[in-house]
């Protein structure tokens, strides 16, 4: 008989032995999409001898901690996703639009301000965040979104 190594992954009880090539790092991601948490590599006869493997490992407290690790390091790498596609889009200008927030909310009202009440805030708000004085390209635009929607809605309440 000959020996397979086999990539092991695990969810909830359920366990899951795949061949081991050189496609598995890509295959973890895969699998971790579905939920599996990559546990290890097992050489063994059959995949069922691994999956029996990897349950004696799992019991032991090594085998706790690396299925530990592996999870924080599959969230880790979601959050890291997250926020490198926070930056692309706001690299290239595609922010939240106002329509996604509350417009009295991002300019600090609680009630419908009067047309002037909201150029003075506007103005106001405009002189402290604009990028020119260092401030926030992605506010500044959020705070003009804001601005139209209120004036819009103003325009058709009068």
């Amino acid at each position: 008989m000959q020996f397979y190594h086999f990539a092991i992954f695990k969810k909830d009880d359920e366990f899951l032995a795949v061949f081991a090539n050189q496609n598995t790092e890509w295959e973890k991601g895969h699998y971790q999409e579905q939920g599996y948490i990559f546990l290890m590599y097992v050489s063994a006869f059959t995949a069922n001898g691994a999956v029996e493997i990897a349950k004696q490992n799992t019991k032991s407290e090594v085998g706790r901690l690396q299925a530990e690790l592996a999870a924080l390091r599959f969230e880790y790498q979601k959050v890291l996703n997250e926020n490198n596609n926070l930056k692309f889009s706001s690299q290239f200008g595609n922010f939240p639009q106002a329509s996604h927030f509350n417009p009295l909310d991002v300019l600090g009202f609680k009630e419908m301000p009067t047309k002037e009440e909201l150029k003075k805030k506007v103005k106001l708000l405009s002189q402290r965040i604009h990028p020119d004085k260092e401030g926030s390209e992605f506010l500044m635009t959020l705070i003009n979104q804001a601005n139209d929607v209120l004036l819009q809605q103003l325009h058709t309440n009068y």
